[in-house]
């Protein structure tokens, strides 16, 4: 099961709609729906993901390691340079040459 079935599943088994869990979160519904849809490009950065990530667990009653374990799995690229994720998390804007 993917991050985003995983999230709608948690969403209904509580009794929330979209909106609701848009509301307690803070997060654009349209983000919310793109999550569950397992589209996480919007999220502003992987950091930013797991942080809207831990905050639908919370709301939702669920461990959030285990959101954030399944994020990890299928969305985090390693090779990856500090550069680049600095860069992706507007810690430092990139320079082109």
């Amino acid at each position: 099961m993917s991050l985003g079935s995983m999230i709608t599943q948690a969403r209904k088994s509580a009794g929330l709609s979209i909106e609701d869990l848009s509301a307690s979160t803070n997060i654009r519904s349209s983000l919310l729906r793109e999550m569950e849809s397992d589209s996480f490009h919007n999220c502003g950065g992987e950091t930013y993901a797991r942080g809207h990530i831990r905050n639908i667990a919370i709301k939702l009653g669920v461990d959030p390691q285990i959101f954030i374990t399944a994020f990890e799995e299928e969305q985090m690229r390693v090779d990856r340079s500090i550069k680049d994720l600095l860069v992706e998390n507007s810690v430092m804007r990139c320079l082109l040459y």
